[in-house]
């Protein structure tokens, strides 16, 4: 059985990062992440399945 993935958009959260350009820089920082930072609100990420 093969199982194929493909990402178009991804969503995470954590405290000061709300979208993927935050992740990103804070990937390539090193930097820890601020527990004290407001958390980020989650936007609405629709699941498209394969046609």
């Amino acid at each position: 059985m093969n199982f194929a993935l493909h990402l178009t958009d991804w969503q995470a959260r954590a405290p000061g990062l709300s979208d993927s350009a935050e992740w990103l820089d804070w990937a390539q920082s090193g930097n820890a992440i601020d527990p004290t930072a407001p958390q980020a609100k989650l936007t609405a990420l629709p699941i498209k399945p394969r046609e």
